[in-house]
This record gives C-alpha cells, structure tokens and sequence, in this order.
C-alpha cells in the first residue's frame, strides 16, 4: 500500500496547476530514482496526459514547463527543450532547459541556460554545479574547479566529494 502514495502524489504534482518549483521537481526526481516501474510508468502516464491537454491547446505556458520537466524526467530530451523553450521562461524552465542541452551534448547552450536561470532567480549552487559539470563535459577541468570554487559551506562540501 506505501507505493500507492508516491504514485498518487506523483501525478499530482505533474497534472495539478498549482505551485511547481524546484522543491516539486525535487520530489519528482527522487520519487522516479531508485523506484520501481510502476513509478515511472505513472510519470510517463502524467506525461501523456498533459502532452494530450497541449495538443488541444489547453496547456499554458506553465503547463508547458511541467511537460518540459516530465520529458527531461522520462529522458525525453528533445522534446523536453521544445516543450522548454514554449514555456514561460521563468528560473525554472531555464534551468530545466540547460540540464536538457547538457544531456543533448550541447553544452554552450545549457551553459548559456544556467546563467539566465541563476539571473532569473534560480538556486545559485545548483547552477553553478550545472555548470561545472558541464565544464567537466568540455574537457575544461580549470573552468570546473573555478565554479566549484564559487560555492560555500556544506554545497562545497558535497561537491568537492563529488567531484
């Protein structure tokens, strides 16, 4: 019976038209990492369902970033950009845009995605993480170090280990 609830709680943060933001995204991601596929399959269901409310045009902008954050969930990445780009170019939407031009290889774009998100008010430590990685990916290891430099208290800590 535990599993019924993140399921439910699942497609309630993805369909609902209320508050999505990174804490909503947060528990999104770690309700589908580690889970079993009846999770993912309940995302990927939410997905579908928003995906057919944009097709009869019923899906606003806001809507579009929760379709863009589902497809980046279900690996989806190129649709998750496009659905991104539609949406309503908040913090959010930014940020979700660079981590899907990271795992599109495009890492000039999602470098360019995570500075407008950090300006737009998106967590500075997530996007400075985002970049690192992202110079890791470039093979510009100086540039990676000068980020993770940036960072503070136990965020550097973690990404020290990490790194």
């Amino acid at each position: 019976m535990a599993a019924q609830a993140p399921e439910f709680d699942l497609k309630q943060i993805v369909l609902f038209d209320g508050t999505f933001g990174p804490k909503e995204t947060e528990r999104l991601t770690q309700a589908v990492c580690g889970a079993d596929s009846k999770v993912f399959d309940s995302l990927r269901e939410a997905v579908g369902e928003l995906e057919d409310k944009e097709n009869r045009e019923e899906l606003s902008p806001a809507g579009r970033v929760r379709l863009g954050v589902g497809f980046y969930l279900t690996g989806r990445y190129d649709k998750a950009a496009e659905k991104l780009k539609k949406g309503d170019s908040g913090a959010l939407a930014l940020f979700y845009l660079a981590k899907s031009c990271f795992a599109l290889q495009e890492y000039d774009q999602a470098l360019k995605y995570y500075d407008q998100s950090q300006k737009a008010g998106y967590g500075k430590d997530a996007c400075t993480l985002g970049k690192a990685e992202v110079y890791r990916y470039k093979n510009e290891p100086e540039k990676a170090l000068a980020e993770l430099d940036a960072l503070s208290g136990a965020v550097e800590q973690t990404a020290e280990y990490l790194y």
